[in-house]
């Protein structure tokens, strides 16, 4: 007897205590640009929308200046492209105040949401490009959102899915100014895992890198590239500087297809390049 009453006690508190509710996946319709960029649309704090970039690979989310003077972010945390003569200047070379960092109470893509978010204000060329072509593009959602949640893209259905996850993301602006300060420490030597036949050097003005030479017999020649054309975006990622290239094709392994978005004469075109092994 006194064991049914246990049994009977036992289910009751099973009962009556409330599971945890499991994190809930938030599926939400994405945007495919004709540069194969994805948007969505975000409210910040919650005013919008707005319509920015996922970049899964961005170590930052940033909004423009337009929209971080709507919502009311400090001036002095604002940054611009170009200087007021239209010279890039500032922190890295990007027109940037001392303090480019700022928070936002909250992003919320759908009903996935993501509080107390760090982020950069900057007006990045690659997303005035963008606007010009696609209309307004108002950031970028990177990293400081990503982290929190396991994120599915499905292009086919045009829609992306995100899950909670328990993991918190470092402090930005503590990891920048610390590599700031250590310019002088430890070097880290970046070179290309396969060979690509070209020679590049930074754009004046705008955004990507150009070719300034493609070498006989090589993959860039295979692939239709030639001298002067304007590479702006590598496996999906953007590249802004040299440097962007060199560490993009340190992962990318001999025999591998990349996918390449470039310029030429002010026109579009997508390659495909297969570095091979060699030196």
């Amino acid at each position: 007897m006194r064991s049914e009453y246990c049994r009977a006690a036992l289910a009751f508190l099973i009962w009556a205590v409330p599971c945890a509710a499991a994190p809930t996946a938030n599926t939400v319709p994405l945007h495919v640009f004709r540069s194969g960029h994805i948007s969505v649309q975000a409210r910040l704090n919650g005013q919008g929308p707005f319509r920015l970039v996922l970049d899964t690979g961005s170590p930052v989310t940033f909004i423009s200046t337009k929209v971080a003077k709507k919502l009311g972010l400090s001036a002095g945390m604002a940054g611009s492209a170009t200087s007021a003569t239209g010279a890039p200047g500032g922190m890295f070379g990007m027109g940037l105040s001392m303090n480019p960092f700022a928070r936002l109470k909250s992003v919320a893509i759908g009903s996935t949401v993501a509080k107390d978010l760090e982020i950069m204000v900057l007006d990045h060329p690659v997303i005035d490009m963008l606007s010009v072509v696609e209309g307004p593009v108002e950031g970028i959602i990177g990293f400081s959102f990503f982290s929190r949640f396991r994120t599915t893209l499905d292009y086919a259905g045009k829609q992306v899915t995100f899950s909670p996850v328990a993991f918190e993301p470092p402090d930005l602006m503590k990891n920048v100014f610390k590599l700031l300060m250590n310019r002088g420490g430890d070097k880290r030597i970046i070179a290309p895992a396969a060979l690509w036949g070209m020679s590049l050097d930074k754009t004046a003005g705008r955004a990507g890198v150009v070719v300034t030479q493609v070498y006989a017999g090589g993959p860039a020649e295979a692939a239709g590239l030639l001298a002067g054309d304007i590479i702006t975006s590598v496996d999906s990622r953007w590249t802004e500087s040299v440097l962007d290239f060199f560490d993009l094709a340190a992962t990318i392994k001999p025999g591998r297809d990349v996918m390449i978005q470039a310029a030429r004469g002010g026109v579009a075109m997508d390659l495909r390049v297969r570095p091979r092994t060699g030196l």
